[in-house]
């Protein structure tokens, strides 16, 4: 953001502050004001929308936010590694650089590789809901939601609260978690620490993990200041992550995150400046031991990502209008990715190392909507206008619709625009067998998306479909007697599909069936313009199937069952033979058992209970059945203290 524009944002803050209090605050949407920035009514959310809250996800067998969204409808969830050691996520179909994931409405994306999307420094028991918007969400959330978004909105306890637990299970796994929270009238705070080691399912993927996250929020009257940091280290044996070549192969990443969010509610106004930074350091090793003479030694990389929001909303009778400003900046030093640095800097903790080259991106954006509602019909319209010096300037649009007949029924409708910006990786990378390239466009996309939904006391339905048509996809190709992967704008893509999810839930007191569903998501595409291999843009998730099932058990046990189809288009080709192979469905199956007894909580997890042998990427085969066992202990809650 340039000197004037500064100046701007905080003369407004000045002249709101100061002027007169008043006495009545008015929330006018609970999603406007409180959570600002993954949707703002029900035109704008649609039947692509899911709220999963932590009343549910705490009850599955998951120890990673990627466990969680394996089984949600549209979500596709591709690990490398066990628990967590990487995980790519894509939202219907698209590919794994296509999904925007914040924190409490933070971009917390890192613009070196998509990669590291779900490398994030809240532990599980920090989140208190995971909100997924399956479409794009251009012209609510910016540049970089092509495909859709992922925001994780982070537990504020009203009482002073305090949990500690500890786990234990196969292939040498254990972890330990701590979780402090602070429940004041003025200040609300929670801190949480987590440590996760394991040995690995195979050789060579080893993993340490360490997290810290902090999440605050002070407010009184009208005024409120929200803020969160995070740090997380990570390393890990990557055995054949990235080639099957190299099952030597090494990571070692590291972030933290920093941010914080004033607000100001009042009657005539919502108004709200965020500032955020994210830095994150990736060390990669090829040869984990014994290197080869012609090995020139490991890849350094250091991405920073810096943003600052101002968002206005301005309340009217019969709806409102948001105005939002955005600047991001983008950074990284490498010593591969990017242009050759006139003074490289030398890479902190290591001797005679330099980053040599970086590059830079500057993201300007000006977002506007506008809702209106009357009667039984919600009506939302956007354009963000965004601006790059690479880029230019560029507009995109949507429109949606909403009509409910009743409080229960909503039907949606929408059309829209979206676009993302090539990765750092994706522009840069080189090694022996891919070509990043440094003329990347912008990818692009016009999606058609509507649906319903009914939410009753014991049945809940939601169904949505979606066509998409994208133009300058970028995507990893080759020539079919080629070895080496090369970075293009190389097709235009045809896509389609949906999601259906029912659910029941049992209004008893002693039934001993509580809750089960079922949703199904499906996904098709087909290329029009190219004969050259894909590496992701064709890599998706065709059909999921999951049907979830939560019970009692005697002296007052309970237990969460998941059965999971998954069935993936595309093909790889299988190492070291060379025949191409396409990937086979497979049905997985993981339960939870959990028995409390006053503080304590004891629990039993089981993943892949029948021990199927199955791949969600080519040449990396998933760990078979993983036991997990541990005890949870969460002091009672104490009433909230006043200052």
């Amino acid at each position: 953001m340039s000197f004037r524009g500064w100046i701007g944002v905080i003369g407004m803050w000045v002249f709101l502050l100061s002027a007169e209090a008043q006495q009545d605050t008015v929330h006018l949407d609970e999603v406007v004001v409180s959570r600002t920035t993954m949707a703002h009514s029900w035109a704008e959310r649609g039947a692509s929308f899911r709220e999963v809250a932590d009343t549910l996800f705490l009850r599955e067998p998951a120890w990673t936010v990627a466990d969680v969204l394996a089984v949600e409808p549209g979500v596709d969830i591709r690990q490398r590694g066990p628990q967590g050691a990487q995980a790519d996520i894509s939202l219907r179909g698209g590919t794994g650089d296509q999904t925007l994931i914040l924190i409490d409405g933070f971009n917390v994306t890192d613009p070196q590789t998509g990669h590291h999307a779900l490398a994030l420094p809240l532990p599980l028991e920090a989140v208190s809901r995971i909100e997924v918007q399956r479409g794009p969400s251009a012209r609510i959330l910016g540049p970089g939601a092509f495909a859709g978004a992922v925001n994780l909105v982070s537990r504020l306890p009203e009482n002073d609260i305090l949990s500690a637990s500890v786990a234990g299970g196969s292939y040498g796994t254990w972890q330990g978690s701590l979780t402090a929270g602070l429940g004041r009238e003025t200040f609300r705070g929670l801190l949480a620490v987590q440590y996760h080691s394991t040995a690995g399912y195979r050789d060579n993927t080893d993993m340490n993990l360490g997290r810290a996250f902090f999440r605050g929020r002070y407010g009184k009257g009208p005024l409120r200041l929200d803020m969160l940091a995070g740090w997380l280290d990570k390393a890990f044996g990557a055995n054949g992550f990235y080639s099957p070549a190299f099952p030597g192969q090494y990571e070692h990443y590291r972030s933290g995150l920093g941010a914080l969010r004033l607000s100001l509610n009042r009657r005539h106004l919502y108004l709200s400046q965020d500032v955020s930074w994210r830095r994150g350091k990736d060390m990669f090793l090829l040869f984990r031991h014994d290197p080869p003479a012609w090995y020139r030694g490991a890849n350094h990389h250091r991405s920073d990502a810096v943003e600052a929001t101002t968002r206005l909303t301005l309340p009217e009778k019969n709806g409102y209008t948001l105005i939002t400003g955005q600047y991001r900046l983008e950074h990284i030093l490498s010593d591969l990715l990017g242009e050759p640095l006139a003074r490289p800097r030398p890479i902190p903790g290591e001797d005679s190392l330099y980053y040599d080259r970086g590059a830079t991106r500057n993201l300007f954006s000006v977002r506007l909507s506008q809702r209106f509602f009357f009667n039984k019909w919600d009506l939302s319209g956007g354009v963000l206008l965004n601006m790059t010096g690479e880029y230019g300037m560029q507009p995109y649009a949507g429109l949606s619709a909403a009509f409910s007949p009743s409080p229960l029924w909503h039907l949606y409708v929408s059309v829209d625009q979206t676009m993302r910006y090539p990765t750092f990786t994706e522009l840069y990378y080189k090694s022996p067998v891919n070509a990043g390239n440094p003329s990347l466009r912008p990818e692009k996309a016009l999606i058609a998306s509507g649906g319903v939904s009914y939410g009753g006391k014991i049945w809940q339905v939601q169904g949505s479909l979606y066509c998409r048509n994208g133009h300058d996809l970028i995507d990893w190709v080759r020539e079919a007697d080629s070895l080496r992967w090369q970075a293009m704008n190389h097709a235009s893509i045809i896509a389609a599909g949906g999601e259906i999810a029912l659910a029941w839930k049992n209004r008893t007191v002693n039934g001993w069936l509580e809750r089960i569903s079922l949703t199904w998501a499906w996904n098709s595409a087909s290329r029009t313009d190219s004969e050259l291999l894909s590496k992701y843009v064709l890599d998706y998730l065709r059909h999921q199937l999951v049907v979830s099932l939560f019970h009692r058990l005697p002296l007052h046990g309970e237990m969460q069952w998941n059965f999971t189809f998954r069935d993936r288009a595309g093909h790889y080709q299988e190492f070291p033979s060379g025949e191409i192979k396409e990937y086979a469905p497979f049905l997985l199956t993981r339960f939870r058992v959990r028995y409390p007894f006053r503080t304590l909580a004891f629990f039993i997890d089981v993943n892949n209970l029948f021990n199927v042998k199955y791949q969600d990427i080519g040449n990396l085969p998933a760990p078979g059945i993983w036991i997990m066992g541990g005890v949870k202990m969460t002091l009672p809650p104490q009433p909230a203290k006043k200052n």
